[in-house]
């Protein structure tokens, strides 16, 4: 990266939206995006199976019997210890059945989003599989507890949770990205503050524009993007209930994921008790998210679930 670029970076206070930026970075970023293509399993190209994110468990179950190395992946994960069976499973069938159809679906599409990132050769292997892990669990996350709670167009949640952090690539692709730094902030918000720090804007701020130029259409692109809100402020009273309550779940959720990353166990309350995270509890007891979200991630079934995806 030249001087000149370093300093355009640099230029500006930070900002809240894309918009705000001047002409000469939204250009820059425009540039950077430009050169991602758009996941296949969004272009219903996915690797010969059509809108694999709709899909029913029978066409799950084809894709993964014609793709030798996801096979393999599925067997792996079913006989982890860490689901808790003894007895090693050689069917993929059976491995799906006894993983759940969200974990099954949540693999394979983190899979898919592996393979055309590791098509590119600039993306480092351990920010790679933090983006595969991440997603992972943001995915199982988002399916759980929109399923348990109720919260207004799931499907659109669950994607925004899952391209959470596709944006991170972008960051790779500039001089001033260090990765061990990167990846070692324990808390979403400290990493946040870092992305802001080091290049003027943060992560779900790109990701707005990113996910809009690559057609996706709101809200996922929008609540992807506003992600990071609840952190840091207390959500207008003019903002939609409904709106609240998608802002917030996907926030924890990345929070929550990114927790158990770091540090392998952690639970809702644990993690909204430390400081960075007083501003979003406060906005999930305001949108009454706090003790579902909680109750949910208590449950033995979503911490075995959680191991499997991890």
């Amino acid at each position: 990266m030249t001087a000149d670029v370093k300093e355009l970076l640099h230029s500006e206070s930070r900002v809240h939206s894309f918009e705000e930026l001047s002409e000469e970075r939204r250009a820059y970023w425009d540039m950077l995006i430009s050169t991602r293509a758009i996941p296949s399993l969004y272009t219903g190209q996915c690797r010969g199976m059509e809108h694999l994110e709709c899909s029913d468990c029978h066409e799950t179950l084809r894709r993964i019997q014609t793709d030798p190395l996801l096979s393999s992946k599925i067997l792996f994960v079913a006989n982890s210890t860490r689901t808790g069976r003894r007895n090693p499973l050689r069917n993929v069938e059976k491995a799906c059945r006894q993983l759940g159809q969200e974990l099954v679906l949540s693999i394979v599409l983190t899979y898919e989003m592996e393979n055309d990132m590791r098509e590119d050769n600039q993306v480092p292997k351990r920010l790679l599989q933090y983006i595969r892990n991440h997603s992972t669990l943001c995915h199982v996350l988002a399916g759980i507890y929109t399923k348990e709670i109720s919260i207004g167009e799931p499907e659109a949640v669950i994607q925004a949770a899952l391209l959470s952090s596709v944006t991170t690539l972008l960051y790779a692709q500039t001089s001033q990205f260090d990765e061990d730094t990167y990846l070692s902030f324990p808390d979403e918000q400290q990493r946040l503050l870092h992305e802001e720090e080091l290049w003027g804007v943060s992560s779900p701020v790109i990701a707005r524009r990113m996910l809009g130029t690559w057609g996706l259409v709101d809200p996922i692109p929008e609540l992807a993007g506003r992600r990071h809100e609840p952190l840091l402020r207390m959500l207008d009273v003019d903002v939609p209930m409904h709106e609240q309550r998608q802002l917030c779940l996907i926030a924890v959720i990345n929070a929550l994921a990114h927790g158990y990353i770091a540090r392998q166990s952690t639970s809702p309350e644990i993690l909204l008790d430390r400081r960075n995270y007083t501003i979003l509890r406060k906005n999930l007891i305001a949108c009454g998210l706090y003790v579902a979200v909680g109750r949910h991630w208590g449950k033995r079934s979503t911490e075995n679930i959680l191991r499997a995806a991890y």
